[in-house]
């Protein structure tokens, strides 16, 4: 019989050490305009925050978020969330959290499979079905 510590789902860090080698990207999903990329990373007219298991806040677009995520579209289209527009996602770190964002936006990110970020990165887009990120 399995402990209750032992049947717990693993939670990938992702470190912050990086070695020399090539840092792969992720690529092949749509990307958004420039100007609403832009408009993200400066977080202009943004009307969602979603945090990470560390607390970690990021804004964004609920169209954009929804048009790249089946989780979101279930989400924020299905009348899962409140009007508040927060939505806490506790079993996906910071660092992966940024990269499936990125891919939303831009149709790609950047990863480096020796630390485990590679396999967060896969997770997070697994739990947010991100199909084409997954694939």
């Amino acid at each position: 019989m399995m402990s209750a510590e032992s049947r717990k789902r693993a939670r990938i860090e992702c470190s912050d050490s990086f070695d020399s080698s090539p840092i792969p990207v992720l690529t092949g999903g749509p990307s958004e305009k420039p100007q609403t990329v832009d408009k993200f990373r400066s977080g202009l007219l943004t009307d969602v925050e979603v945090l990470a298991a560390d607390g970690a806040a990021f804004r964004a677009h609920a169209l954009c978020l929804t048009a790249g995520s089946a989780y979101f579209e279930r989400l924020f289209v299905g009348g899962w969330s409140d009007s508040s527009k927060k939505v806490t996602l506790g079993q996906v770190p910071a660092c992966a959290l940024s990269a499936c964002l990125d891919f939303i936006y831009m149709g790609e990110c950047t990863v480096d499979e020796d630390n485990g970020f590679l396999v967060a990165v896969l997770e997070a887009a697994a739990y947010l079905q991100i199909s084409v990120l997954v694939d």
